[in-house]
């Protein structure tokens, strides 16, 4: 449900000289599938540590991750409709140190997500009696490469490309594809504190490329509060983190998701793309079970939510808001 340019961006392009807790600043919300970007999400939030971070060995590191997360039931307004949304990925990220402060990554990622609609048809009156919603099982892939370096102790940047497939059962893949690309720059004043800016741009289904800016943040404040620009699972967004112990870590986050895909070309609107957003909430707590280790679990609520329908004419055929609904999930990061 998300792009991962918004991701990659805010906490990718982090400088290492910073030399946070693990627990304060390695992770980072989205709504079900969220392209956070939408797409744009360029989702410029998904997200690889710092490729620009040079390991002493100089030698190639894989990041997997694994996530799941359940929607629970939203009412829609001025409608005995109502939605739910249920799914997980994986991703895949593997840096390999080109120069002394370089480093090529590869990422990769899939996820799943199913929206059931109770009695859809009633606020979109395109739908057949006999169909529950717009849209049902939703896949989206992504592949993408980024080139990170630390110019020196205090200034690093990241630059990198991405496409994505995001769209229905029995889409035609070509349809479901669109193309993106960031650049975000960091800058550490200290040890405890690095601002940065970047942007991303991001084809859209029938709709213009979305450019995204995109401020970046990491501020230790002391050795247990934190302020940084954070993602857990497929969620991104600022978060306010308190390191219980040395293994234990709360976050308060939220954000803001927008999800595109191409819809079933055999479907009630064939062709044409589905959209939901919403601004997400949530208290993560995750736990540093080993260097290679990290659990995520977290439960919140999805606020704002909208759902569209648009045409190949790029037109809006239908738009509703649901209610806030409440969210949980859980994660895994495994680092070799």
């Amino acid at each position: 449900m998300r792009s991962e340019l918004l991701g990659r961006l805010l906490v990718g392009s982090v400088v290492s000289c910073m030399g946070f807790a693990a627990g304060a600043t390695q992770d980072s919300v989205a709504i079900p599938p969220t392209n956070a970007t939408d797409e744009a999400q360029v989702d410029l939030q998904a997200a690889a540590q710092p490729a620009s971070r040079r390991r002493e060995d100089a030698s190639p590191q894989a990041e997997v991750s694994l996530y799941g997360m359940h929607l629970f039931s939203a009412d829609f307004d001025n409608s005995p409709s109502d939605v739910s949304v249920t799914g997980g990925g994986a991703g895949l990220d593997f840096s390999i140190p080109v120069t002394e402060r370089g480093t090529l990554t590869i990422s990769a990622s899939a996820e799943y997500w199913n929206y059931d609609f109770s009695n859809g048809n009633a606020f979109f009156p395109l739908a057949d009696a006999t169909l529950d919603g717009p849209w049902e099982d939703i896949y989206v892939g992504t592949v993408g490469m980024s080139w990170s370096n630390k110019i020196h102790d205090k200034w690093g940047y990241r630059v990198g490309f991405e496409i994505t497939s995001s769209g229905e059962t029995g889409a035609d893949f070509s349809d479901t594809l669109t193309y993106g690309g960031f650049i975000g720059a960091t800058y550490a004043i200290n040890q405890d504190f690095a601002v940065g800016f970047g942007v991303g741009v991001q084809t859209q289904h029938e709709d213009d490329a979305l450019f995204v800016p995109v401020p970046i943040i990491q501020w230790r404040i002391n050795d247990q509060w934190s302020i940084t620009t954070k993602r857990v699972g497929n969620l991104g967004g600022l978060a306010v983190n308190y390191a219980v112990c040395d293994t234990i870590t709360l976050s308060l986050m939220g954000g803001y998701e927008r999800n595109s895909y191409r819809l079933d070309d055999e479907g009630i609107l064939p062709d044409g793309v589905g959209r939901h957003s919403g601004i997400p909430v949530v208290l993560n707590i995750a736990w540093t079970a080993s260097s290679q280790i990290e659990l995520n679990a977290w439960g919140g609520y999805l606020f704002a939510q909208e759902y569209e329908l648009i045409d190949t004419d790029e037109n809006s055929v239908a738009k509703v808001d649901a209610d806030a609904a409440a969210m949980v999930g859980f994660g895994a990061t495994f680092k070799f």
